[in-house]
């Protein structure tokens, strides 16, 4: 990988990230005297973007990696028919 491959990619991760910090910055501005517990479920998902960085954006370093998951929801799909005719 070139030089300026790794510095679009570190351009990338940086945009990944200040939008996950920005979210929870304008929910905490707005929500002070909530607790954590009763947070809305985008907030979660700003938090959990940020803690499996490298998880979610594998793809963009490591090209074997498909950048969308068809195949493994198509095998949880037939699970779940299965499932639902047998309850």
């Amino acid at each position: 990988m070139d030089i300026d491959n790794n510095k679009d990619i570190e351009a990338y991760e940086r945009k990944y990230l200040d939008i996950a910090t920005r979210g929870i910055r304008q929910y905490l501005k707005e929500n002070q005297n909530i607790d954590k517990k009763y947070e809305p479920d985008y907030v979660a998902i700003f938090r959990s973007m940020i803690k499996y960085k490298v998880y979610h954006l594998r793809f963009i370093r490591d090209f074997s990696v498909p950048y969308i998951n068809n195949a493994a929801e198509r095998q949880c799909r037939i699970v779940k028919t299965k499932k639902k005719i047998v309850v």
